[in-house]
């Protein structure tokens, strides 16, 4: 899936545009959060927010592909600063159980 994304995501912006797909981008996270607000309300159902999502993964790999290395490089520190403090709450969790 990873490199049907790339693929994707390179096309798209070398056809359309930054400046289109930044627009894109916005558009469905937009989307995005509209759905998970009618999904709360219970108007909704997964497969619809799952769709939205997705909307958005696709659209979000035209924004990677204007710097893939610079974009890698915020994800994986995005990424280690929230295991971070999943690890932080879990280990505080445990030590609740101890008590």
């Amino acid at each position: 899936m990873n490199h049907q994304l790339d693929h994707y995501g390179a096309e798209a912006l070398s056809t359309y545009g930054r400046e289109k797909q930044l627009r894109m981008v916005q558009e469905e996270c937009g989307e995005l959060v509209a759905e998970i607000n009618r999904f709360e309300r219970g108007r909704s159902d997964l497969q619809r927010l799952f769709e939205e999502a997705a909307d958005v993964l696709i659209t979000i790999s035209c924004l990677r592909a204007v710097a893939p290395d610079v974009f890698d490089v915020a994800v994986m520190d995005k990424l280690g600063r929230a295991l971070f403090r999943l690890d932080a709450h879990l280990d505080s969790r445990q030590d609740e159980g101890e008590r």
